[in-house]
């Protein structure tokens, strides 16, 4: 029998243009679920068109439209869940708020946790409001969930290095997020040329 992960995010499952969401999360969950039981706790609650076979959503109704009231819902129908058949596991997508909320539960259940930092969890720019690391209160709550967790994972060293500006000075574990390089492969043409990179970011 397969063991248990209950999987937390905001969204990113189900939403957007043709539903597709966050691929690379969906990929993701599509790969544990050939060796895990996953369920998937979702803030934001997908699209009616949005089939998905090889895990389970929970979500609350679209008609619930405080951001609260949707987490508790989630809450409730975890305990529910973990009572029917236990969890081995709690994964959270995102530092902020879904990282804060698996610590607790990590806390309360008894249940190991890991936390996998998305783009804004270690960062906190002011000038375009990005990043809960300039603002007092997340802060506190995303570091204490940093700190708390019993994994942290992040994206790129460039991340880790940020976390330890903030104080975090705990073992990080990288796990890259990028492009298939299966499909995707790069060599530079002409031997000591000049490379010229565009980012295309989330905020534009």
């Amino acid at each position: 029998m397969k063991k248990r992960i209950a999987v937390w995010l905001h969204g990113g499952i189900g939403t957007g243009h043709f539903s597709q969401g966050n691929p690379i999360i969906v990929k993701l969950l599509e790969k544990l679920s050939e060796t895990f039981e996953v369920v998937v706790y979702s803030q934001s609650a997908p699209y009616h068109d949005f089939n998905v076979s090889f895990f389970q959503i929970r979500s609350a109704s679209h008609n619930v439209k405080n951001r609260l009231l949707r987490w508790l819902y989630l809450v409730r129908y975890f305990v529910h869940d973990h009572r029917g058949r236990k969890f081995q596991l709690l994964f959270a997508f995102w530092g902020y708020p879904t990282g804060v909320l698996v610590t607790c539960l990590q806390k309360i259940m008894k249940l190991p946790g890991v936390v996998y930092l998305q783009g804004s969890d270690a960062a906190g720019i002011p000038s375009v409001d990005f990043g809960v690391l300039h603002k007092p209160f997340q802060r506190f709550l995303a570091k204490w969930a940093y700190r708390e967790t019993s994994r942290l994972l992040c994206m790129t060293k460039f991340q880790q290095d940020s976390l330890l500006k903030h104080g975090i000075s705990r073992a990080v574990y990288i796990i890259p997020c990028g492009v298939d390089l299966s499909m995707f492969k790069f060599r530079l043409k002409i031997p000591g040329s000049v490379l010229q990179i565009i980012h295309v970011g989330h905020l534009n």
